[in-house]
Order: structure tokens, then sequence, then C-alpha cells
């Protein structure tokens, strides 16, 4: 964590309540992707939570870091194949 407004974001983001039954009735299918580095967002935690609570296809990229600005991933072919797939 850099900046005092990055801390902000990160708490906004983890202290928010996810409605998951909620959500999988409003949603139809789900994706989650992942990088199996991402020092934020632990794979094996986080991919148990979406595919118990959504249902969702987990897809895993590999050394991708955390998807954000300072990685400068700006294609994610993943993403592509995940919206195809599940649109069908």
């Amino acid at each position: 964590m850099k900046t005092e407004e990055e801390k902000e974001i990160i708490r906004q983001w983890l202290s928010v309540e996810v409605n998951y039954e909620k959500t999988k009735k409003l949603g139809g299918k789900f994706v989650a992707i992942f990088s199996d580095n991402d020092e934020f967002v632990p794979f094996e935690e986080n991919s148990k939570i979406y595919k118990k609570k959504l249902g969702a296809k987990i897809v895993l990229e590999h050394g991708k870091g955390h998807f954000d600005d300072d990685r400068e991933i700006k294609e994610l072919p993943s993403v592509l194949s995940a919206i195809l797939g599940i649109s069908e």
C-alpha cells in the first residue's frame, strides 16, 4: 500500500458485505478470473467462495499479479473467452 488514498480504496473494498444469494439470482452466470500471484486477492480462498456461492466458472491466469494500472495489463484473452462462454 502506497498512499492514504490507496488504503482508503482497499478499506472500502474489504468493508462491503456481498449478498451472494441476491447476486446469484440477479446475475445468472458468473466467471471469476484470478491470477496465481495476486498479492491482494488470494486465489485459493476467493475461488472457493465464488464457486460455492455463485457457481462461478473459475479462470486462473499465471503470473499476472493484481489486475490494476500498475501491472499495465490491457488485454486478457481469458476475459473475452469467458464473456463469450457465458453468453451462450
